[in-house]
């Protein structure tokens, strides 16, 4: 049989993540001793919660009725309350919907005897989202990408829509994902790519700054405005036309150096002095037989 009795007075309950609602915890001394009571909530971060007072002592209540008579206010007390005060913080953890929960009173005296009842508290829905550009600068010749790094920071799930802009109306905008939905918490990276405007041969960059608005089907979540910026560059930089012209005039100039300073000169044919060729003929030397030769 227990020694206890315990209501919990929390009639529809509700509570905005980041402000507090409170209700309290009756409990009744059923025993025959004297015995001191403590209250704990369950089903709930505890941190989210704060029960006061710690623990209190509370009197038979059949003892008390014996001795008390009609005294009425003089007697001590046999029914205490707990008071709970609820203050869930204002983040995505916090989801919006009913939250059952149990106030679970142990007694002091003897450990075994405890008791839990139940209630539901309702933790009301908020919107909030978070978005960045990464990077928030780009360029390319011919386009280039970039993330919308996206969170829902409500506590609840949120339609979402991205959406690009430019005041000169020059950039074309792919967006992976320009519909999705989130759950409370979920983060998400959505692949953008940016291309546009007239294909530059020779010359410098264009900047163009750009606009992505991302927003939700709630009217209480604000929308979200990410500001960045588009380089447009040349096909041919600026600088390399005259590089090159400034290589080849080198180049020249080398060349004609070589010419005339450092090229091998050329060298006189055997033939040179006779250019037509001839063959000399060939000179034929007598000889002279001795005299001590005989026929």
């Amino acid at each position: 049989m227990s020694t206890l009795a315990i209501t919990v007075n929390a009639p529809g309950v509700q509570v905005m993540p980041g402000q507090a609602t409170s209700f309290t915890v009756e409990v009744r001394n059923l025993g025959q001793v004297v015995d001191r009571y403590r209250c704990e909530i369950v089903g709930m971060d505890r941190s989210w919660v704060t029960v006061s007072p710690a623990s209190f002592e509370l009197f038979p209540a059949r003892e008390l009725d014996e001795r008390a008579g009609g005294r009425g206010s003089d007697a001590p007390p046999t029914v205490g309350r707990f008071t709970v005060a609820v203050h869930p913080p204002r983040s995505s953890a916090a989801t919006a919907g009913a939250w059952p929960i149990g106030a679970k009173v142990s007694s002091e005296h003897d450990p075994a005897q405890r008791m839990v009842e139940e209630a539901t508290i309702t933790f009301l829905p908020f919107g909030a989202l978070d978005a960045d550009l990464r990077p928030s600068f780009m360029g390319g010749r011919f386009g280039a990408g970039t993330l919308v790094h996206l969170t829902n920071a409500g506590n609840r799930p949120e339609a979402v829509t991205i959406a690009g802009t430019d005041r000169a109306e020059r950039l074309d905008f792919k967006i992976d994902r320009p519909l999705l939905t989130l759950a409370p918490g979920e983060t998400v990276n959505v692949k953008l790519r940016i291309s546009g405007g007239d294909v530059k041969l020779v010359g410098g960059a264009d900047t163009r700054p750009f606009t992505i608005d991302v927003k939700t089907n709630s009217y209480d979540t604000p929308p979200l405005s990410l500001s960045g910026t588009y380089e447009k560059r040349a096909i041919v930089p600026a600088g390399l036309p005259v590089a090159g012209a400034t290589l080849a005039a080198l180049a020249m100039g080398g060349f004609a150096v070589y010419s005339a300073f450092l090229a091998p000169k050329p060298t006189a044919s055997p033939n040179a002095s006779n250019p037509a060729g001839n063959v000399a003929s060939p000179t034929v030397v007598g000889v002279t037989p001795s005299a001590g030769t005989s026929g």
